[in-house]
């Protein structure tokens, strides 16, 4: 995501009544870099409680996300020692779907 993009979405979350949204700008720009880092992102019970998501991006030819690749779980059935692996899932998936799109 565009530092831009970042800026406004940081905007317009700390507006809206969100359960565990991250608004601190620090904190934002730390996960947004952790989520470059792995390739996906997480959402553990932030957005809606009781739920966890893994996600990462269908991209464009320049790189820019088209949509996303999300696996959703209770979080009483999420296993954080699974992580890693369901995340590298979720991301050769979105790999998967961006090569199709390109090829």
């Amino acid at each position: 995501m565009p530092v831009s993009e970042a800026e406004e979405t940081m905007r317009s979350a700390h507006d809206e009544d969100r359960h565990e949204t991250v608004t601190d700008p620090a904190e934002l720009h730390a996960e947004l870099g952790r989520v470059r880092d792995r390739g996906y992102a997480v959402d553990q019970n932030r957005y809606r409680p009781g739920v966890c998501t893994i996600a990462a991006p269908v991209l464009d030819m320049d790189g820019t996300p088209l949509a996303a690749v999300a696996v959703s779980v209770p979080d009483s059935r999420f296993d954080l020692g699974r992580l890693d692996e369901l995340g590298q899932l979720v991301k050769d998936t979105g790999a998967q779907i961006t090569a199709h799109h390109l090829g």
